[in-house]
């Protein structure tokens, strides 16, 4: 029986470093989804994380860290801080292109965005990379986040790299 590795990606995006949450204005590693359907972000905020306004968006490219479309995406929260019983049950999820991050949000709680390559068919382009771009409007705090891929188009036992 394959590993969850072996069937799907892992990839490295946000380290955590301090006070990130109000210090990052860029976008973060690109993802190469000509190889998977599916990804899932995972983000997780620390308990410093204060203030509100930081605007995620997930952008679209045709090549490696360009941004040519903003992506629709699918959020989800984790309705308690994490070490409280139900930080594992995620909020319904939400679909949208932006996504402006609160304190109420986020603060020591875990949010997943989820999209599917065939997302990143934009206006008749289609886009094959994505990058999570965050706008440093909040004013404190460390974050940190890994994306899955899922659903590859061709199983391999080692797979390929996506970014």
């Amino acid at each position: 029986m394959p590993r969850f590795t072996q069937s799907h990606g892992i990839v490295p995006v946000i380290i955590p470093l301090v006070d990130n949450y109000n210090t990052i204005t860029a976008a973060e590693e690109s993802i190469d989804m000509a190889l998977y359907n599916h990804v899932t972000f995972i983000f997780l905020f620390s308990a410093s994380m204060a203030g509100d306004l930081g605007v995620l968006t997930m952008s679209a490219g045709l090549t490696n860290g360009a941004a040519g479309a903003n992506a629709p995406f699918s959020y989800r929260f984790g309705s308690a801080a994490c070490l409280v019983a139900t930080a594992d049950t995620l909020t319904a999820p939400v679909r949208a292109a932006t996504l402006t991050m609160t304190t109420a949000l986020c603060q020591s709680k875990v949010m997943t965005i989820e999209l599917d390559a065939q997302d990143l068919n934009i206006a008749g382009v289609q886009y094959r990379y994505v990058t999570p771009a965050y706008d440093d409007a909040g004013t404190a705090g460390i974050f940190s986040c890994v994306a899955i891929l899922s659903e590859p188009r061709y199983a391999e036992d080692v797979m390929l790299t996506v970014i």
